[in-house]
């Protein structure tokens, strides 16, 4: 195979698994139950949005090879059983679609499909104590008959850790979740009037972490 032919037919290539991948999309239906008890949350919101990056495939250049293509948003509450439906796009052998979601109700611990807090440590790990593994990849697949457990809020909790680490759920995406938005507000008005404090408070833990040797200096 000479190279100007090895060429035409690796974007042939390309150009025929872009088009049978295109528009392969279906509908999930999945559970929000209470962490504890099991019973049904009604109410949650849910936000998923799904998009690919720009890049290249087989040495063909798409876009301008940065950042990202949104190609759905979609948010939501739960009903009287829990049950939420959401979109889902099927994968593909190049630029696989990715998505992101976050599912949030007063009186629990937001949830997002990445990453599991420990909320009871997160304000020593924010301070510097790192020997205790406090945030660590959640392990969860979008499917059919999927259960999102919510942890119900206790007060040992950091409120202002995760009213910051919901604010940065609802921002970081660029894309405009209008019902989890709103849902959040609470939140992010909460850490944008207590942000000085919050550091403050930080800063003291870290100085007395130091002191009983919790920290190296």
């Amino acid at each position: 195979m000479n190279a100007k032919f090895e060429m035409i037919f690796r974007r042939m290539l390309c150009f025929f698994i872009i088009l049978s991948a295109a528009g392969c999309t279906t509908t999930v239906r999945g559970r929000v139950v209470d962490a504890e008890t099991g019973e049904p949350v009604e109410g949650a919101v849910y936000a998923i949005h799904w998009y690919q990056l720009r890049g290249c495939c087989l040495g063909i250049r798409f876009g301008d090879g940065s950042g990202k293509e949104v190609l759905e948003v979609a948010d939501g509450f739960t009903d009287a059983d829990g049950y939420f439906e959401v979109p889902k796009y099927a994968h593909t052998l190049i630029m696989p679609p990715i998505f992101r979601m976050g599912v949030y109700k007063k009186g629990y611990a937001v949830w997002d499909d990445e990453d599991t807090v420990r909320w009871d440590k997160i304000d020593e790990y924010k301070a510097g104590k790192r020997d205790e593994e406090v945030i660590f990849p959640r392990r969860w697949e979008l499917r059919n008959g999927m259960v999102i457990r919510l942890e119900p809020w206790k007060d040992s909790y950091s409120r202002y850790a995760h009213a910051s680490f919901v604010s940065f759920f609802s921002g970081r995406s660029g894309v405009n979740y209008r019902l989890f938005e709103e849902a959040v507000r609470s939140e992010r008005d909460f850490i944008r009037k207590r942000r000085k404090e919050y550091q403050d408070y930080l800063e003291k833990l870290e100085n007395n972490l130091k002191r009983s040797g919790k920290i190296k200096e």
